[in-house]
């Protein structure tokens, strides 16, 4: 790794407990004559450097030497865990709500070297623990959007990268993992990618155990949407949209389970699903492939219950259970920057897909589906929405995650009461990001005094006994009442107070004897003398039958 000078603009050298939040980086600096970045934090032998913290802050116009061998760590947000015996790593490093444009060359790159072990990707170098690179947006960077190297259980997950790899002297990729084991790359969005080698949304690199990609946006990537390297192990593909993709899709999929995922290709695009070199034993599943240009595929892999439709090459896959009818998606081709437009994938009632997916384990790394629905025991769908399947509790509340609709004021399922100063006060929205998914159900009011109540009817319901969830949040003052409510199941209204809290909290009622066959769900948020800013989101709302 290179050793020589680097120009930073904030330089953190062997420091703990900092954070730098809240700043606008930039440098006057124009040449691109020496190395530099925005933000630059290096562990030199110090061990083991806790909380270390980026966020808040937009880095833009950082000029640095362009090649593709150590130029590529630098432009935003370099983080350098650099040792003579393996001992310099980070515990608890955060990377969050920065936006960082027009750079050369990385947005942001975690790496390490261990002279000892005398190369930058060797496997048994230390890992950073307690990792996390979240809702950051990266926009026009010559090289890799954002790197997660050497981690140990990170997490990488609702960040933006559009217009990366804008210099073609290396391969590049939107959002990559090397030598890191247990990472969840989730909920991010990338697209535009400008080159072709690699120039792939995703990249599962080298010496990776068990990473898992999943709930991910790729669209208009001239490279792809995802690649492997054959030193990596057990990764996981799942519940993730690739739409316009070029190149390939699958580059080099090696040993490793892809399922439940849509991949769209419109007319005029010829790109091939799986490229370069396949495994033999790598696994694909649940997958709806719809092409109306064309494809292709390798000779290899293990392809079972998967929708083709459209283009039906020579090469498709020996699938002993494929379904080639039209899954009818609610609008193909139809999803458009921003994450929550995926919607355009989810499944019509009609749809012959619906619980003809294989039985993927359920103890998976993930219950839900790419919209918030819990996936099913047994019955799955193919595709990434489990909405209608059956076999589970799925069905019972209609549009738990309040995903449907996108942003409005009438979501699918749900009716509202608006009381008092309270018109227009209950609304599903993504600011501040969901639980899970893209949207929340939002009770807000400018008023000082507002209730609202949001409800749905829930029949057909066997007699027993019954759980209502729901993850919640509330901030603000004047609240007289906000609770989580059941009612009209055969006995008297039961409920349970949403606390105060600025992080996502799940609230219970248990133990709902229903006997008249239906119950009523709801949330009523009653506000006196409030101050105006009072509010309550709410996400994942699930009614299970316990006996």
């Amino acid at each position: 790794m290179y050793s020589g000078p680097i120009e930073s603009v904030v330089y953190i050298y062997n420091t703990q407990n900092i954070e730098l939040q809240s700043l606008a980086i930039t440098s006057a600096r124009t040449d691109a004559s020496t190395y530099r970045c925005a933000v630059y934090v290096r562990n030199n032998d110090y061990g083991v450097l806790t909380h270390v913290a980026v966020k808040d802050c937009e880095i833009y116009g950082i000029r640095s030497v362009i090649d593709g061998n150590d130029g590529r760590f630098f432009g935003g947000i370099f983080i350098n865990q650099y040792s003579t015996s393996d001992t310099a790593s980070f515990d608890g490093l955060v990377l969050t709500q920065n936006y960082i444009h027009d750079c050369d060359m990385a947005g942001i790159y975690i790496q390490a070297y261990d002279e000892s072990r005398g190369a930058w990707d060797h496997p048994n170098t230390a890992k950073s623990t307690n990792v996390t690179v979240s809702n950051n947006t990266i926009a026009t960077v010559g090289g890799d959007g954002i790197v997660v190297n050497f981690t140990a259980s990170a997490v990488v997950d609702h960040n933006v990268a559009s217009d990366v790899t804008t210099h073609n002297v290396a391969p590049f990729a939107g959002i990559w993992t090397a030598c890191s084991d247990d990472i969840k790359i989730e909920y991010n969005e990338v697209y535009g990618t400008n080159i072709s080698q690699d120039g792939m949304a995703f990249d599962d690199d080298l010496f990776t155990n068990r990473s898992v990609f999943q709930y991910n946006y790729s669209h208009d990537n001239a490279g792809g949407f995802f690649q492997s390297m054959r030193s990596g192990k057990d990764y996981i593909v799942r519940y993730n949209v690739s739409q316009n993709d070029s190149t390939r899709i699958f580059r080099r999929p090696y040993v490793g389970k892809h399922y439940n995922n849509v991949i769209y290709l419109d007319s005029g695009y010829e790109t091939p699903i799986t490229a370069d070199s396949i495994e033999v034993n790598s696994e694909f599943y649940n997958n709806i492939v719809y092409v109306t240009g064309k494809t292709s595929y390798l000779v290899g892999g293990v392809w079972i219950s998967n929708n083709f439709y459209g283009a039906h090459p020579s090469t498709e896959p020996d699938d002993p259970a494929k379904i080639v009818a039209d899954p009818q998606v609610v609008n193909p081709g139809g999803a458009r920057v921003g994450i929550g437009t995926a919607v355009a994938y989810k499944l019509t009632a009609t749809s012959p897909v619906i619980n003809h997916g294989r039985d993927v384990a359920y103890s998976g790394p993930g219950v839900l589906d790419f919209f918030g629905n819990e996936i099913p025991r047994g019955t799955h769908n193919i595709g990434i929405d489990e909405y209608y399947a059956s076999g589970s509790m799925v069905g019972l509340v209609v549009n738990p995650g309040f995903e449907v609709d996108c942003a409005t004021l009438t979501p699918t399922g749900w009716s509202v009461y608006t009381g008092t100063g309270s018109t227009h006060a209950s609304y599903t929205e993504g600011n501040n990001g969901a639980h899970t998914g893209f949207y929340h159900l939002t009770h807000f009011s400018g008023a000082s005094t507002w209730n609202v109540y949001t409800y749905q009817t829930i029949s057909g319901l066997s007699t027993g006994t019954y759980t209502l969830s729901a993850w919640v949040q509330r901030h603000g003052g004047g609240f007289k009442s906000c609770e989580l409510e059941a009612k009209n199941y055969g006995g008297s209204l039961i409920s349970a107070t949403i606390p105060d809290t600025s992080s996502w909290q799940q609230v219970e009622v248990p133990s709902i004897q229903v006997v008249n066959g239906q119950i009523e769900i709801g949330f009523w948020t009653d506000v006196t003398n409030g101050d105006g800013t009072s509010y309550v989101y709410i996400d994942d709302v699930v009614l299970r039958k316990d006996s």
